[in-house]
């Protein structure tokens, strides 16, 4: 199992009313992710901001978490954001599972954000381990999935009329 972390509970709100987030073969209830074929649930979705309501929850059965959009692109963290976050970690992983897992997913709107300060994470590596950490960090180069033709997208063309954000968008910088 896991538990999908988002920052927000009208976040989470608005994942759950779209369903399809996860794919057709998925249903929300609850917060519970339900493979639907199997009727079985999967996993949990979780806003950071009531995390701390979850503390007696029972997470046995969970191997990893995934945190999506964990860079604010408006630049609005939680207050002690990171911190909450280091907490809930432990929280679910209380029992020092050695195979746990945390991967935060998020575009490159802001590489020297919270995480990546706080985390000492260098801001311009492309892949960063510390082993005394575990932390391994991979910031995926737009090389990597570059899409045929994009030049001659709209909306590549209208980018160029703000500049910062093409870099960001189009050049990853």
């Amino acid at each position: 199992m896991f538990d999908f972390v988002l920052r927000r509970d009208v976040d989470v709100q608005r994942f759950v009313a779209d369903n399809s987030s996860l794919g057709r073969s998925t249903t929300v209830k609850n917060n519970q992710i339900i493979y639907t074929p199997l009727n079985k649930v999967i996993g949990t979705v979780t806003a950071l901001s009531l995390a701390h309501q979850r503390k007696s929850s029972s997470f046995s059965k969970h191997k990893f978490i995934i945190y999506d959009e964990f860079i604010a692109h408006d630049g609005r963290y939680l207050k002690d954001e990171v911190q909450k976050f280091l907490a809930y970690i432990m929280t679910i992983e209380r029992n020092f599972k050695s195979d746990f897992k945390v991967i935060c997913l998020g575009n490159r709107a802001d590489v020297a954000n919270p995480y990546m300060l706080t985390l000492k994470i260098p801001l311009h590596e492309k892949t960063y381990k510390d082993y005394e950490t575990g932390i391994y960090a991979h910031q995926a180069g737009i090389e990597q999935y570059k899409i045929y033709g994009e030049e001659e997208s709209l909306s590549y063309r209208l980018s160029k009329l703000l500049p910062d954000y093409h870099q960001m968008a189009y050049e990853n910088k």
